[in-house]
């Protein structure tokens, strides 16, 4: 858009610049002649509309009276002319044509070039160019324009104003120091030279500059305010207070000298002072997003986290594309321990900005989260490690190395909010240093010892994330088959450390952060984030112990000991939830080990059982293959083995992603709660309930292969007897009378409803995919849009907000029968007597405007069904269907909202041919 308006600018201007150009006596050419006949081709040339017409025109004009003296206006239109054509074609996508266009105005424009045509046409030029993403014509052409005005200083200030616009610190420095030498005494020159110095991050080379400008001039208030502003950022808040102060005696409505005067009584510690003047400003102005937003910002720096938080969502209220509004909020939540609430608060600001210091918050927020690899992949974006000193490039220009974040990034935050104090934490600087180094030299194929050195140097501490840390370079090392011996004695440090790990702000985004990578990075793409699922104590205590003991058992391998390996994989199953995808790579991996020690039947088995269940893997089946005709000569039958041949009759299977064709008997079922987003950054978070449940009655009747989910798909297994054996590649399972549970839930799966940030825009609903989800009338609900909520934490429009209860068609996957053959399914599907209504969990709990997701389905039914759903009050909890999950088969995504401000207790029924459900709501 500022492209478009730069060209139609020049269009403007071209046409109009010389409009009230004063018309001069006309010298005939020839004494003989009619002596205004200049005047009148002159006239006519200019009355032309067209632009190549007018120039040719003005050109036969000036070949025709070169001694008018009209000789001079009349190039200055030939040159707006050439521009207005220039325009036109980059306008018309003629890039090539444009910039020959614009060349040629330039280089016949007359000489010395006017101050209308300077202004007016040329300097609008490389502007037009720049933000056409033209950018090295736009340099060029700037540089060309800068010889026609060599001998100007003021000129030559002009086109330093392109170079500070497009943040091209060392051009406008260099124009600024060429205008001082040809007049030492032009203050407008140490203005700009200021402006340059403060982008190129040298302040105090801009504070020398802004000074001499307002002794120059000591009426200025624009280098008094200038030079206020650059002695807050190098820490003398004293000396900008009284600058500030005599701004505001000699203009006092100067409402920019009271926001900086008040930020810097904060810099000087006079609290009760600055929130005094502070709040005298918001009752005047409540939108004054710099001071909200520099309030935030020291409030965080000072280690008040609720104050940052409150008013860094105000100045997201006022405009939520400043960045640094987005950084101070993500300081306020790191400190009151909520990294997932700050990271989703900096990958919004992102949309509006993206240098150093934003990529170095987002990997701050990852690294408390647990989301290591991912932190590595935000400092890579902005950061490198060479010879033992982080690098980047300030602001994406400046190039800049340090020993430490916090100095290397304090440039960048002093020249651009003005704050001396750094809101970083000391100690998460020097680990993020530590990772990115662990990581440079991990991916550089260094040395072992290398490796293991900085290794060690990340998972020192005592903290309760150390667990995670040892996991993470343990898993790392092995999956770059480095150090396997130093992986096995990480991962046994990590043994003794499981429970203090779970004491962590997010630790079941720290145990999964493996698990949930790819789908956060596909969910990143396109806007939105992935709810991280609440899953109980236990059961993330057990899937950290399996890892550790896959971790051992991979080493052990890879050191060249199977049978110590399948020791510990084996521990591994035991322990790891059914179903998990953790199991599923533990069997993978035994399977490899298997076939080593020429064990082809386990290995099949086990390569078997970890693929049922999993996303479809072309090297993976070509390896199943190659086994299966190894044992049996060729591969006939290898398609009903992966489809295995038992019958699923537990209703964690509704909650796979991709429901296997076979049907098996689980052994466990995860015990877990719908994962919790925040109405608002920094509001207390909607806890769902977390009532224990009854695990899943199941029937035994052999060992069953692990049909499974995907990354997040998650089971709870019930504890294995004591005496239970565990044969090679297969798990035995437990037997229940408890009713059947939904508890095998894909949460980690399912994206946040677009929520957003106070202030912040909302990322892009998620489309739906009508073939999973069936409706009556969906032929007229087809284009109904999917959930988009906002700040307010309001619910999303249901297609009839007057109807009480919602009712979806759902469709599940055909039966496999004995014999192979798909099951046809008419009508409303296949039911039996044990046909049950189960639901993700029996009760949630949500504050008042706030929603949550239940998972809902039926067990023993084949084919599509109805399942309706009826609030008990639907003048105050709502349910509708969340059509923006794209994959789910068998069950269905119901949101649950309280659209009134009565706090109680409600209940919504689920209901379907052979049943009913009730889930019971506390509003809170």
């Amino acid at each position: 858009m500022r492209s478009l308006a730069v060209l139609f600018s020049i269009l403007v201007l071209s046409a109009a610049i010389f409009a009230q150009e004063p018309t001069p006596t006309a010298s005939p050419a020839d004494p003989s002649s009619d002596p205004d006949a200049d005047k009148s081709a002159f006239q006519s040339a200019v009355a032309k509309t067209d632009a190549e017409s007018r120039e040719i025109a003005l050109l036969s004009f000036t070949e025709k009276y070169p001694e008018s003296e009209l000789i001079a206006p009349a190039k200055e239109y030939v040159t707006a002319a050439r521009a207005e054509r220039a325009a036109k074609a980059i306008e018309n996508g003629n890039n090539e044509e444009g910039v020959r266009l614009f060349k040629l105005a330039v280089e016949e424009s007359p000489q010395p070039v006017s101050e209308k045509l300077f202004t007016g046409v040329l300097l609008q030029i490389p502007n037009s160019l720049f933000f056409s993403d033209l950018r090295q014509p736009a340099l060029d052409l700037a540089s060309l324009i800068e010889s026609k005005v060599a001998d100007d200083p003021k000129k030559l200030l002009g086109v330093a104003t392109f170079h500070l616009a497009v943040e091209n610190s060392f051009d406008a420095k260099r124009l600024a120091e060429m205008a001082i030498a040809l007049d030492p005494e032009l203050p407008a020159a140490y203005q700009t030279l200021g402006l340059a110095n403060r982008l190129g991050f040298e302040l105090i080379a801009s504070e020398k500059a802004y000074a001499k400008a307002l002794e120059l001039d000591p009426d200025s208030n624009v280098s008094r305010r200038s030079l206020a502003e650059i002695k807050r950022a190098l820490g003398k808040p004293a000396e900008a207070v009284e600058l500030y102060d005599q701004i505001i005696a000699s203009d006092p409505s100067d409402a920019n000298a009271g926001t900086g005067r008040t930020l810097a009584l904060f810099d000087s510690g006079r609290l009760e002072q600055a929130e005094s003047s502070m709040e005298l400003l918001l009752s005047i102005n409540p939108k004054n997003m710099v001071l909200l937003a520099g309030a935030a910002y020291w409030y965080a720096a000072n280690e008040e986290p609720e104050k940052a938080v409150v008013y860094a969502n105000r100045a997201l209220a006022v405009e939520p594309r400043y960045t640094w509004s987005h950084i101070a909020l993500g300081h306020g939540l790191l400190l009151i321990n909520k990294p997932l609430d700050a990271e989703k608060v900096l990958l919004a600001g992102r949309r509006f900005g993206n240098f150093p210091t934003l990529n170095y918050q987002i990997a701050t927020a990852r690294l408390n989260a647990g989301f290591y690899r991912e932190a590595v992949e935000a400092l890579a974006s902005s950061f490198s490690f060479v010879d033992g000193k982080v690098k980047t490039r300030l602001g994406g220009r400046i190039e800049k190395s340090s020993d430490s974040f916090t100095e290397l990034l304090a440039p960048e935050r002093k020249a651009s909010i003005f704050q001396p104090a750094t809101a970083e934490n000391a100690a998460d600087a020097e680990r993020l240093k530590r990772l990115i180094r662990f990581s440079t030299l991990l991916e550089s194929g260094n040395a072992e010892e290398a490796v293991s050195e900085a290794a060690e140097a990340f998972v020192e501490g005592s903290d309760p994330m150390r667990t995670h840390r040892l996991i993470y370079v343990a898993t790392r090392l092995l999956e770059k088959d480095i150090a396997p011996a130093k992986a096995a004695e990480l991962a046994q440090r990590a043994v003794g450390s499981v429970d203090q790990s779970l004491d962590v702000s997010a630790p079941a985004a720290a145990v999964l952060a493996d698990e949930l990578y790819l789908r956060r990075r596909s969910a990143f793409a396109q806007g939105s984030t992935i709810v991280v699922p609440e899953i109980d104590r236990q059961t993330l205590s057990k899937i950290l112990r399996g890892r550790i003991e896959e971790i051992d058992g991979w080493a052990s391998f890879r050191q060249g000991d199977a049978e110590d390996a399948l020791v510990h994989l084996k521990r591994a199953v035991s322990i790891l939830p059914a179903g998990s995808a953790w199991l599923r790579a533990v069997h993978w991996k035994m399977g490899t080990v298997f076939e080593s020690l020429e064990k082809d039947s386990d290995a099949l088995e086990n390569y078997l059982t970890s693929y049922r269940g999993g996303e479809p893997n072309e090297d993976r089946m070509a390896v199943i293959e190659r086994v299966y005709a190894k044992i049996y000569g060729n591969t006939q039958g290898l398609e009903a083995r992966l489809s295995g041949e038992e019958v699923r009759t537990e209703a964690a299977s509704l909650f796979l992603k991709d429901p296997p064709k076979s049907e098996v008997v689980p052994e466990s079922t995860v015990e877990d709660s719908p994962a919790e987003e925040t109405d608002s950054i920094g509001s207390e978070t909607r806890d769902e309930t977390d009532g224990k449940r009854t695990p899943a009655s199941t029937e035994e009747s052999r060992p069953a292969p692990e049909a499974t989910t995907d990354d997040e798909d998650l089971s709870r297994r019930t504890d294995r007897p004591a005496d239970t054996k565990v044969a090679d590649g297969e798990r035995s399972s437990s037997d229940s009378d408890a009713s059947p549970k939904l508890e095998d839930i894909e949460k980690a799966e399912t994206p946040t409803t677009n929520e957003t940030v106070d202030g912040s825009l909302p990322a892009k609903a998620a489309e739906v995919d009508a073939s999973k989800v069936e409706e009556p009338n969906a032929k007229e609900d087809s284009n109904r849009p999917s959930d988009d909520r906002t700040t307010s934490g309001a619910p999303p429009e249901a297609s009839n907000p007057k109807a009480p209860d919602e009712e979806v068609r759902v469709t599940t996957r055909p039966r496999i029968v004995p014999g192979g053959n798909e099951k046809p399914v008419d009508g409303e599907g296949e039911t039996n007597a044990s046909c049950t209504v189960a639901l993700s969990q029996d009760s949630v709990s949500i504050e008042a405007g706030g929603s949550t997701g239940v998972l809902a389905g039926l067990v023993g039914v084949t084919g599509a069904f109805t399942l309706r759903a009826i609030s008990s009050s639907p003048e105050d909890v709502r349910v509708v269907v969340d059509r923006s999950l794209e994959d789910l088969v068998g069950r269905a995504m119901f949101l649950i909202s309280s659209t009134s401000s009565n706090a109680g207790t409600y209940s919504v029924t689920f209901e379907a041919s052979c049943g009913s459900k009730e889930l019971q709501v506390t509003v809170r």
